[in-house]
């Protein structure tokens, strides 16, 4: 098996292994070929551009209603890590993959690489999560596998 591809769900759970959360979110796909590991989907923004963009939206909806609306962080949470989202496709060679694990009770197949750290970990749940550990495997056998 030199390629395998799986769609499904990124979600933002934390594997034994990795060291955060993943941070792609919705619908998306890992494809595992000869050159690296190709994620399709989307990721949230950098720490300071969910801040600005939170604090603009809440000084924004204070403005608009005269200062009888204050959103607080309970409301922005979820918009800047679930609504705001930017798209995240991009290759990942092989060599910059740091560890990857699975979590087959609950169908999740994680990998964290070299990158930045709004974009690392990916976690996929996928009914194909064994298709994409084996072809990781079979390319990158000295990870750190938690």
């Amino acid at each position: 098996m030199d390629q395998a591809m799986a769609s499904g769900k990124f979600v933002k759970v934390r594997v034994r292994g990795m060291r955060k959360h993943g941070q792609y979110r919705g619908d998306g796909s890992v494809e595992i070929g000869t050159t690296g590991v190709s994620i399709t989907g989307k990721h949230v923004y950098s720490l300071g551009q969910r801040w600005a963009f939170g604090f603009g939206v809440a000084v924004a909806i204070v403005l608009l209603t005269f200062g009888t609306v204050a959103p607080g962080i309970l409301l922005m949470y979820p918009i800047v890590e679930y609504l705001w989202l930017k798209d995240g496709t991009q290759l990942v060679p092989f060599d910059r993959i740091e560890s990857y694990n699975a979590v087959p009770e609950k169908s999740l197949i994680a990998i964290e690489f070299r990158g930045t750290p709004w974009e690392t970990p990916v976690v996929l749940r996928t009914p194909d999560w064994q298709s994409i550990y084996d072809a990781l495997w079979k390319y990158v056998p000295l990870a750190r596998v938690a």
